[in-house]
């Protein structure tokens, strides 16, 4: 509780950078593939066997050389009753300080495939994870699973048994390796300027610096880090300023999404850990980054340490954002919304379905030979989620109340969407989100950086489309709850106003009055009277010309009515896209 007000203070000194986001923002471009011809490599249902084989002069250069250096091997993938290979590849060992083990030792691989007609389902390079830092062979599987859940364009996963020389080396994670192949995947026509891979912080060079050793390009040109230079200098910048340019050269809601999985999850060897590494930032060719994670084997767990916080550690963009107070308020959102998915996605299941695929083969149980440690393992995974959920609620902020008194009034091509006054009594207000849709359609929203407004317009609609409206507040403790949702057609009529209906003399009549509305529509308008006697179910429709004259009072006279039952009436306006909401009236005897 104290960290979270100590995050609160912090953000309410900022000042606020004040905007209007009119134009509904561009959808997240970035998917992770769900259907492509290497699908089935990376379904978790089944598990492959990858079998190495090694000349001496291969052996000897990855063991009494350098293990980093690709050497020739002879590779074969059997998955069911697929078999690939024997096929002349290229390998070296992976892995650094945790995780590097030498040859035979269960050391883990990086395989690639110099023959384009040699290769599994057009995949030019395979990543095994030999998940020596991982006791239960699940966290990658998870930690992946979960940040696709949230948007951010993860590796697939899978599993394989592997042998070298026929000497077998247990389970390994096949980790979909972020090259050219599987990028133009997830980015498609937004393209890949460059791949940088971030290790250990500043002990590999100062980072700072895009030329230092902290950054390795994986793909892209290592002499032109432009993109990258660019980005440094956002993170560099910091005031009031800093948010804006962030925006400029991310992703950023996918980026926001990204931390809040690597803190949800504690993986404190990533970008947001204590040693702000095994990350990937891509650039598309606009220059706009996204990060991608990597190394998340040691997850799921607080052990390592002493616990994992939610806040002021980790790389220097996020740093920045938690104590930006629109920018924290999307982070709270983030992980709000990760605490969901976990159960939405079913993640404590996952792991128990994982758990007894592997267990289930005889074979792959054998080479466990650690007895019920995967088991015990698996269970601290479901240990550790449901703790995260208790966690992470007492840290988060309670969710501000919606802004009140919410209308939506046609306007052409547009609608005009008001609401009450707001304050808060924690945390900073920044401004408002309209969410808006056509009936069938999906949530847009646009945005309004001013905590004093009551109102926005949203244009850019097509007369006649009706749409379901919202309106949410946007603060430094998070959006808000949303108002109730209200419906308004594009260029159709307001609400009548000043509208009273009352008896004529003798009681078999209805005098029906109304004032026209404050807006009449893109095209002509009529309005449209109805009444029922209390106890019937059908409405009676009378209509009146509103071609007449449109100053002063508009009224109507029903007649015929019994002097003895009560009357609902109702009165609208309408026109040919659409018609106003009924305002409603009731006449006693």
């Amino acid at each position: 509780m104290q960290a979270r007000r100590s995050l609160q203070h912090i953000a309410c000194a900022f000042s606020l950078v004040l905007g209007v986001a009119l134009a509904p923002q561009r959808a997240a471009a970035l998917e992770s593939p769900t259907s492509d011809k290497a699908a089935w490599l990376y379904n978790e249902n089944s598990i492959s066997r990858v079998d190495l084989l090694l000349e001496p002069a291969s052996v000897d250069a990855l063991t009494y050389g350098d293990p980093y250096s690709y050497v020739p091997a002879t590779f074969t993938l059997v998955r069911g009753s697929r078999t690939y290979g024997p096929w002349p590849v290229t390998v070296k060992l992976k892995g650094r300080y945790g995780s590097w083990r030498p040859l035979f030792s269960k050391s883990g691989f990086k395989i690639k495939f110099p023959n384009p007609e040699q290769r599994i389902a057009g995949i030019a390079k395979l990543t095994l994870n030999n998940n020596v830092q991982d006791g239960s062979f699940l966290h990658q599987a998870l930690a992946y699973e979960l940040f696709r859940a949230m948007g951010v364009p993860a590796s697939r996963t899978s599993f394989a048994t592997v042998t070298v020389n026929g000497q077998e080396q247990g389970i390994y994670s096949n980790i979909e390796t972020l090259d050219d192949v599987s990028l133009a995947k997830r980015f498609g026509d937004l393209g890949t300027q460059h791949l940088y891979e971030g290790n250990y912080g500043s002990w590999w060079g100062d980072t700072n610096d895009p030329m230092s050793g902290h950054y390795e390009v994986d793909e892209g040109s290592s002499s032109n880090r432009d993109d990258l230079a660019a980005l440094i200098a956002v993170g560099l910048e910091g005031g009031d300023v800093w948010y804006d340019h962030f925006l400029s050269v991310t992703d950023s809601d996918e980026m926001i999404a990204f931390w809040a999985v690597e803190r949800y999850i504690a993986h404190w060897d990533g970008y947001s850990g204590l040693v702000y590494n095994n990350y990937y930032l891509h650039s598309d060719a606009s220059g706009r980054f996204t990060l991608l994670p990597w190394g998340t084997d040691q997850t799921f767990s607080t052990s390592f340490w002493g616990g994992y916080v939610f806040e002021y550690v980790g790389g220097p963009l996020l740093q920045l954002c938690i104590q930006h107070p629109v920018c924290v308020g999307r982070y709270i959102d983030a992980l709000r919304a990760v605490r969901e998915k976990v159960d939405e996605i079913g993640l404590p299941a996952q792991a128990d379905t994982l758990y007894d695929l592997l267990s289930a083969e005889e074979e792959i149980a054998s080479t466990i030979g650690i007895g019920d440690w995967p088991y015990w393992e698996k269970e601290g995974i479901k240990s550790f989620l449901a703790q995260r959920t208790i966690d992470v609620t007492a840290w988060l902020p309670a969710v501000p109340p919606p802004p009140d008194d919410l209308a939506v009034r046609p306007r052409d091509r547009a609608l005009m969407v008001s609401w009450s006054d707001m304050t808060l009594t924690e945390g900073t207000l920044n401004g408002f989100r309209v969410h808006y849709r056509k009936e069938s359609g999906t949530w847009q929203h646009a945005d309004l950086f001013d905590p004093e407004a009551t109102r926005m317009r949203v244009a850019d609609l097509r007369n006649g489309d009706a749409y379901r409206v919202r309106v949410s507040a946007i603060t430094s403790n998070g959006s808000s709850a949303q108002s109730e949702t209200l419906r308004g057609v594009v260029g159709a009529p307001a609400h009548v106003l000043d509208a009273a209906a009352s008896r004529r003399t003798g009681g078999n009549a209805i005098r029906v009055a109304w004032s026209p509305p404050g807006y009449l529509g893109s095209a002509r308008p009529l309005y449209e009277v109805q009444y029922r006697r209390d106890g019937e179910s059908l409405w009676r429709s009378l209509s009146y010309d509103a071609s007449l004259p449109t100053g002063g009072t508009h009224q109507v006279v029903i007649r015929g009515l019994s002097p003895v039952h009560e009357y609902a009436v109702r009165v609208r306006a309408k026109n040919v896209f659409g018609a106003a909401p009924w305002v409603r009236m009731t006449v006693a005897p």
